[in-house]
């Protein structure tokens, strides 16, 4: 199982590169053509597969955590809602002119957005209780989805809070993949000898 356990994390890594491209593809297609009135089919066409790309890796990788890693069930069920929000606030932005009650620029939504995924970041402690390299990398991700909220006090949409969350993933997965190829995290899976822990984490003790 614990080539599975790469995919889990690679899957993620990618899904969330991907949505990376998307919006770099959608700044670009914007600035360079819309803002003059001009649409091209093959740019809108090629945003929308790496960010359906985007969510379809995630939501694999997903399914490889629940059939890969041992318990960590609120992390597993969590990181699944995520997915879901996410998946949810992007339809709300590219229908938003359509939908009267949600507020693109809303800093109430920009605050409990960055909440929200900061909360379910925090999950992550779960893969090894009391690993000092993982809690660090986890403080970082938390804290760069934190400035997503700026944002709003720079006039931008939600979508910059979606984007920079992808880049704090980014950071996240890549060093959870770095730690397991060094050896500096042990995530126990099904078909492994079994280790009983209790998973909690020590970040907030004194």
């Amino acid at each position: 199982m614990r080539k599975y356990l790469f995919k889990c994390f690679y899957f993620s890594l990618f899904g969330n590169i991907s949505f990376v491209i998307f919006a770099v593809i959608c700044s670009v297609y914007y600035y360079a053509f819309v803002s003059i009135g001009v649409v091209v089919k093959s740019f809108e066409i090629t945003a929308y597969i790496f960010e359906g790309a985007g969510f379809i890796l995630n939501l694999i990788s997903s399914i490889f955590l629940f059939k890969t890693v041992r318990a960590r069930t609120p992390m597993k069920i969590g990181y699944c809602i995520y997915i879901i929000v996410e998946l949810a606030l992007m339809i709300f932005e590219l229908n938003s002119y359509q939908l009267p009650f949600y507020k693109p620029y809303s800093l109430v939504l920009a605050i409990m957005h960055s909440l929200f995924s900061a909360g379910i970041c925090f999950l992550f402690l779960f893969l090894e209780p009391k690993n000092k390299y993982l809690e660090i990398m986890t403080v970082v991700a938390v804290g760069i989805m934190f400035f997503g909220m700026m944002g709003n006090v720079f006039g931008i949409r939600i979508y910059f809070s979606i984007l920079v969350n992808a880049v704090a993933y980014i950071v996240l997965f890549s060093s959870i993949i770095f730690m397991l190829k060094q050896e500096k995290i042990e995530i126990d899976c099904y078909g492994d000898k079994a280790r009983f822990k209790q998973y909690k984490s020590s970040f907030f003790e004194e």
